[in-house]
């Protein structure tokens, strides 16, 4: 069984954090991953307090999870501080190049890596001439 901690930005009862573990979830699910089988997630809420979100990613690295998971610039900023290790999985992150969470978007290097909330290379049209 492989093990998935998650540190959200969010408070527990935020729609949009609540969202956002769904799609993980289903997600995970459509790729053959199902928790109580063959994963389990652990998630960890923070309210974009940084004592919280380290306080959550030591209870969770107490657990030896395989991966873990942020959810903003804040909480990945304080995980790649005590996640050394673990591979770490970033989502909804700015300029992750600029925040120092990975070298370059091709090779991000290190356990680290993810997916951003925008590109700025892309410019204003980015998201549209990306999905052409």
């Amino acid at each position: 069984m492989r093990r998935i901690g998650v540190v959200m930005a969010y408070a527990e009862d935020d729609p949009n954090g609540q969202m956002q573990i769904k799609a993980f979830r289903e997600h995970l699910h459509t790729l053959g991953w199902a928790e109580g089988g063959n994963i389990t997630i652990d998630v960890r809420y923070a309210k974009d307090n940084e004592a919280r979100i380290r306080e959550a990613a030591a209870d969770l690295l107490r657990q030896m999870p395989d991966l873990m998971v942020s959810n903003s610039n804040l909480v990945t900023t304080v995980l790649q501080t005590q996640v050394r290790t673990v591979p770490l999985v970033f989502i909804s992150v700015s300029d992750p190049v600029g925040s120092g969470f990975v070298k370059e978007l091709a090779r991000p290097g290190g356990t680290v890596t993810g997916f951003a909330i925008s590109n700025p290379l892309w410019g204003a049209n980015g998201w549209r001439n990306c999905m052409r």
